[in-house]
Order: C-alpha cells, then sequence, then structure tokens
C-alpha cells in the first residue's frame, strides 16, 4: 500500500515540473500527438496540431527554395510556453497548377518539431472555344484550344466519326490544341449537327464543343451501280439533290425503263423506280445520266442473263480445256459424259486422308465410316488400324459404297465390294480385293471387326487435313470433326496422262450431279490413261447396240473413234481395218468435235472444218468406218461456229445440226438426206436458254426410238460469269 502511495506522488510531481519553464529542466523536448503530415486538398482549409514543449516555444513557415507563392499557408497563434498547446494550421485555396508543399515548425530551446504540410495541383480541363457553328461543306481542319494539367478522354460518336476525326492530340499539363478534320459534306439537304466531349471521369472534368456543317451542292445516288440476275424485277435507286435534277439514258433499252417518279425533279430527296425486263440469252447494261446544276452522276444496271432454275452444273469451275458435255439416259437416269485435263505426278499418286506427322491422335471404337471423292481410279486402299490386344485371329470387314445424299441414305443401300481383311498388328492390308480398281466417284466405305480376341476395336485418328479428298467420317454414328482416320488410297500406276473421262450421274431428272462412276466409263478413262494419251474434243453418242465415242487421242487434230457394247464389255478402237483393243488410226482430221449419227444402217459423221460443216456418209455393216463419201454439207457465210452436233429427229424424218450463233441463240441446220444442209430457225428462247460463254450445244435422243424426248437435255460449256458445264431442260 506505501509503495502505491509513492509512485502516485512521483507522477503527480513530475506532471507539476512538466508544465513549467523551470531552470531545473535543463534539457528542451516536444512530444506530438498525431502524425508529423498534414494534407489539404485543393481547396484548402484548416487542421489543429496538438504537442507538449517542456519550455516556451515559436513557429516558423519554411518555403521551399524557388516556391511561387509564399503566402498560402498561415500558423495560428505563433507562439506559446511550456506545456500542451494547439495550433491551427490554414492553406489558403490552390489556383496553380503545381503542388504545393510547406514546412512548419515548432522550436522550443535547443528542440524542434517539423510538421509537412501539402497540397496538390490545380486540376484543369477547359476548351477556349465550345461551338463551331455553320461551318462551310468544304473539308477542313477546325482548332480546339484546349487547358489542361490532366489526362482526358476525346469522345466523338460513331455516327459523327464518318465525318469527323481528331488529327492531332496531346495529353500534357500545359496549354494544348487539338485538331479535328470535317470530312467534305455533298449528300445532304440539311445541316448535320455532333458534340465532341472531353472527359476524365476519375476527375469528374468534362467539356463539349459543339459542331455542325452546312451542306455543300448535292448530287448523290446509292447505288450507281446495280448487279442483277435476269429475272424480272425492279431496281430502286435512291436520289439526294439540292438542285433540280434531270435523268437521261444513254441509249435507249426498251427492257430497262424509269417507272414513277421523274426524269425531272425539283431538290430534295427521291426514290428511282426502273423496271427491268426478263433477259434470256445474254447480259446486259443500262446506263442513265442524273444533271443537277454542274453535277453529274450516273446510274448503272448491269443484269446477267437468266438461265434456267430446274438446270444444274455438272461441273462447276473454269472448263476452259474441257470438253462440252454429253448428256444421255441410261437404266432411268441421266448420265453426264465429257472429258477433263488431269496431271499427277509421282508424288501426289497416294491420296492421305490425314497428315500422318501430327501427333496427338485419339482411339476410336466402333464401325468406321469415312466419305471421299476419287477423281481418278484407285487400285489400292488402306487404313492405319491399331487395337492393343488384337491377335492372329483379328479379322476386318471392308464394304464399299456409292455415296448417296447422306450418311444414312448412302448405308441403306448395298455395297458395291464387301471384302474381309485379316489385321496383324503394325501391318497395313490392302483393302480391295486383288486385282480390283475403283472408278472415279463418290464414296463411303465402313471398316468393322470381326473375329477378335478382344471385345475393343479401335481405330487410330489423327488431325483433320485433305478435306478435298475427304469429305467426312465417322464412328458408329459419331461424325469425327477434330480428328480423320488415317487412310489413303494409290491411284492407278499408269496415271501420268492428261485426258480423263468424267462420269457425272443425275437421278432427280438433272436438279444435281453426283460423282457417281460408272463402270463402262471408267474402263475407257482406264485405257486411255494406260496409252498415255492426251484425249480431246470427246464426242459421245449410241446406235447398233454400241456407245460410240469420237475423240482427239494425241492432241494432232486426228479423230478416232472407240466403241462398247452398250450391254457392257471392253471398249475397242478402230485400227483401219477393223475395230481391235489397241486401235490408233485417224478416221477425221478436225480441230473440233466429230459427230456421230446412225440411221438405217448407214452412218454420218459431221464436224467443222473452217466455216464449212463437213458431212461424211459411210455405208452400214460392221466395219463402216473403212471407207465414206465426204461432201460440204453447208457453207456458213457469217461468223462460223466453235462446233457443231448432229441428231436424227424421228418425228419429222430430219437431221438437225444444232450450233450456238452469235447472239447466243442455239442455231439449226437441217437435211433430209443427212448431207445437205439448210439453215432453220433457231430453237425459240422460250425453250432454251443459253448462258454467256457457250461454245457448243448437245442434246440426247431416244436410243432405241431415234427421237428428241420432250424433256431433252441441253448441255454446254459456259466460259463467262459462273464458270463450268451446264445442263438444262425445255422450259
Amino acid at each position: 500500500m506505501k509503495k502505491l502511495l509513492y509512485a502516485a506522488l512521483f507522477v503527480l510531481g513530475a506532471t507539476a515540473f512538466w508544465q513549467c519553464d523551470d531552470p531545473e529542466w535543463e534539457s528542451a523536448a516536444i512530444g506530438t500527438w498525431g502524425a508529423p503530415e498534414v494534407s489539404f486538398p485543393i481547396a484548402g482549409g484548416s487542421t489543429a496540431v496538438k504537442f507538449t514543449a517542456t519550455k516556451g516555444w515559436s513557429i516558423s513557415i519554411d518555403y521551399p527554395e524557388g516556391a511561387i507563392q509564399k503566402d498560402w499557408c498561415t500558423v495560428s497563434p505563433m507562439s506559446g510556453g511550456a506545456g500542451d498547446n494547439e495550433i491551427t494550421i490554414t492553406a489558403a485555396q490552390n489556383e496553380t497548377f503545381e503542388d504545393r508543399t510547406v514546412d512548419v515548425v515548432v522550436h522550443s530551446g535547443s528542440a524542434s518539431k517539423v510538421y509537412k504540410v501539402t497540397m496538390p495541383a490545380k486540376n484543369e480541363l477547359a476548351a477556349e472555344v465550345h461551338e463551331f457553328k455553320d461551318l462551310s461543306y468544304e473539308e477542313q481542319i477546325i482548332e480546339v484550344p484546349l487547358v489542361s494539367n490532366v489526362e482526358y478522354k476525346v469522345n466523338i460518336s460513331a455516327e459523327a466519326q464518318e465525318w469527323i476525326s481528331q488529327v492531332e492530340s496531346k495529353a500534357e499539363p500545359v496549354k494544348d490544341t487539338l485538331y479535328f478534320k470535317i470530312e467534305t459534306y455533298r449528300t445532304g439537304l440539311l445541316p448535320r449537327e455532333t458534340s465532341i466531349t472531353l472527359t476524365n471521369t476519375a476527375l469528374g472534368a468534362y467539356e463539349q464543343i459543339d459542331i455542325s456543317q452546312n451542306p455543300g451542292p448535292t448530287l448523290v445516288v446509292d447505288p450507281a451501280l446495280s448487279e442483277i440476275d435476269g429475272k424480272k424485277q425492279e431496281v430502286t435507286v435512291s436520289l439526294v439533290s439540292s438542285a433540280a435534277w434531270k435523268l437521261t439514258q444513254e441509249e435507249a433499252t426498251a427492257w430497262c425503263k424509269l417507272t414513277g417518279t421523274g426524269p425531272e425533279g425539283e431538290k430534295g430527296e427521291y426514290e428511282l423506280v426502273f423496271s427491268v425486263e426478263e433477259a434470256l440469252t445474254k447480259a446486259r447494261t443500262a446506263v442513265f445520266t442524273l444533271t443537277a446544276d454542274t453535277m453529274v452522276r450516273t446510274i448503272t444496271i448491269q443484269q446477267t442473263e437468266l438461265g434456267v432454275e430446274n438446270g444444274a452444273f455438272i461441273y462447276k469451275g473454269d472448263a476452259a480445256t474441257y470438253s462440252n458435255p454429253s448428256v444421255f439416259e441410261k437404266s432411268g437416269n441421266l448420265i453426264g459424259l465429257y472429258t477433263y485435263p488431269y496431271k499427277l505426278s509421282a508424288s501426289q499418286a497416294e491420296l492421305w486422308a490425314a497428315n500422318s506427322g501430327v501427333t496427338g491422335g485419339e482411339f476410336r471404337k466402333g464401325t468406321l465410316y469415312v466419305h471421299f471423292v476419287l477423281d481418278l481410279p484407285a487400285s489400292n486402299m488402306k487404313q492405319s488400324i491399331r487395337g492393343e490386344g488384337w491377335g492372329s485371329t483379328s479379322k476386318m470387314v471392308f464394304k464399299l459404297y456409292r455415296w448417296d445424299t447422306d450418311y444414312n441414305t448412302t448405308l441403306a443401300g448395298d455395297p458395291i465390294i464387301t471384302n474381309t481383311i485379316p489385321y496383324t498388328e503394325g501391318k497395313h492390308y490392302d483393302m480391295l480385293p486383288s486385282g480390283k480398281t475403283v472408278a472415279p466417284g463418290e464414296y463411303m466405305l465402313s471398316l468393322e471387326a470381326t473375329d477378335i480376341d478382344i471385345n475393343n476395336p479401335q481405330y487410330w485418328s489423327w488431325g483433320k487435313a485433305n478435306e478435298e479428298f475427304v469429305k467426312g467420317a465417322w464412328c458408329g454414328k459419331e461424325e469425327m470433326t477434330a480428328n480423320f482416320p488415317e487412310f489413303y488410297c494409290v491411284y492407278d500406276t499408269k496415271v501420268n496422262g492428261s485426258g480423263q473421262v468424267a462420269c457425272k450421274t443425275s437421278t432427280d431428272l438433272g436438279k444435281t450431279w453426283k460423282d457417281q462412276a460408272d463402270e463402262s466409263f471408267a474402263a475407257l478413262s482406264k485405257k486411255w490413261l494406260g496409252d498415255y494419251t492426251v484425249a480431246s474434243n470427246f464426242n459421245i453418242t449410241t446406235f447398233d447396240g454400241y456407245y460410240y465415242v469420237t475423240f482427239d487421242k494425241a492432241g494432232d487434230k486426228g479423230i478416232c473413234v472407240t466403241r462398247c457394247k452398250i450391254a457392257g464389255g471392253d471398249w475397242e478402237s478402230w485400227n483401219g481395218s477393223g475395230w481391235s483393243a489397241d486401235g490408233k488410226a485417224t478416221v477425221w482430221t478436225s480441230s473440233t468435235p466429230v459427230s456421230l449419227v446412225g440411221k438405217d444402217g448407214a452412218v454420218y459423221a459431221y464436224y467443222m472444218d473452217g466455216d464449212n460443216v463437213v458431212s461424211v456418209k459411210y455405208a452400214g455393216g460392221d466395219n463402216w468406218p473403212a471407207s465414206g463419201q465426204q461432201s460440204v454439207g453447208y457453207a456458213f457465210t457469217e461468223d462460223a461456229p466453235a462446233e457443231i452436233d448432229v441428231k436424227y429427229h424421228a418425228g419429222s424424218s430430219e437431221y438437225v445440226a444444232t450450233y450456238v450463233t452469235a447472239d447466243r441463240e442455239i442455231g439449226t441446220l437441217t437435211s433430209t438426206d443427212g448431207v445437205r444442209f439448210t439453215v432453220a430457225d433457231p430453237l425459240p428462247v422460250d425453250s432454251y436458254y443459253l448462258w454467256a460463254g457457250a461454245s457448243g450445244v448437245r442434246y440426247a435422243v431416244d436410243a432405241a426410238t431415234g427421237t428428241v424426248k420432250a424433256k431433252s437435255y441441253i448441255s454446254y460449256k459456259r466460259g463467262e460469269g459462273t464458270k463450268g458445264l451446264y445442263a438444262f431442260p425445255e422450259k
């Protein structure tokens, strides 16, 4: 109890001595309450600071050397005695663009205490010009003087960015100038307006500059060019004019006329409507000139030829070196045949469905299906199969289907090849039966494991590649998208020529054409390949139970003829005295295709020789090419056609030659004896349409009766616009 009492007396005594400026306290000391830093906002203000001193004290305000203002900070009181004290520090509003700092120092004897006082610089974002009204229509640059010491964002609306753009911008804490480019305004009748804002969201800074621009002399048409198809239709063109206007047509056309508004009008906004008739046989262009004051604009309407909606491309692509297609009926379907160049180097002989260099493949379980397209005959097909645990008795069943529309439809059909093959880990067996060659076409294969030692047959798949070859793959019903099986085909090793036969099939009366192989014509292509030939000027017809094909075998205008029984068999060619497998005799000399007609035991051949149609009549019999009587069937006085095609029409008992006229109509010549021809009327355009770039037309007749069917297909080559080989029926 006594110890506590002594302690209390000691504290009271010490306190009493501290508050007196007594000589007994030889050392000076200052005790502070709170932090030694004092911060003020830009607006300034006052704050109290408390401290304790052992002796009397005084205040000094020490500004940094070079400070512009030295009166913005005051302290009250500036002095006092020992003990507890309080002073008030006051800072005036900062109107400068500099940060402020000053030291408030408390001095007590030899002791001192520093209070660091700070204040941020004034934030400034001020545009000296806030409005640009009634700018002229010409392109120009406007200047916006600006005072700023903060970063800021220039905001121009997306719509206004079409005619206003900032061409120079700075964001420095000095006086600045922003430059904005104003585009020429000739597209409207009323002034256009917008506002540009300068913002610093964090600091709440905001400036707005309003801009308006008057239009200049305006004459705008949209669209200036209209590219339309061949159907009858209306074309609408918008017009904006700041003066009275007038529309004239450079060359009067009956098929394209202005209807409704016009052809003259006062200033304002209009919609010009042009009525366009159907374009049947050729593309065409109508040009209109629009004038207003000294301004001139052009409106152009380009129309392609109509074509036929129920026709279709047999082949789409640049077919400049392809033969015109021949279309005929077989087993209820339409067959389209043509020749095309195909050059293949040794390195291209193998078609891979996947890049074997890609790592990270995946295992698949179940029956494997691959949809693919062959351009040439394939003599070998292999599939890379991996399956851990497969034993020596493992087998696979390979099936090949002709592709039909989609996965399910194809599998609903019967396979054209079925083959059971063995499997051994690390060895890839040929999936085709020995000696079997697959003709060009579109297919789907299936590969199913059977007789295996385990229940998990697996197929290794790799990164997707070569989509021109493989079109799709499935494992069971699951379609593979990320990876494809590693599968490849080897083209027939004799492939190094350029003349190939393409066989397309249509099962829907010509609406669609597919790569469906026909064994007869695949054999024809293989024969040409085996002979290393360059086949061109191809034409095919049927009579006396045969397919007859004429073609330029070597590219030297020497036309040969080969044939095959429609019922099936091998191809044989004329050798000069008879038919043989290796016949190569030249029967005709022509740079154009040769068309054949068989009638009443006689055979007729037709081709172009300069401006003349050459007719050759042969006596009947199996060896009819051995002799013939040649004559000029017709001499063209106008531009001669590129080729002709002749068919016998039993209904009118006439031989009819068709060709393409200079006006892109289907011209005709007729003959009653098969030798001498006269000009007849063109086939009516309301029955047949020709697309641009046609060089020759062909059509089929009934093989049994020699009559032209009501829906006979005309086929030809399109060399302009969308190029390719096209076929269509009567309209």
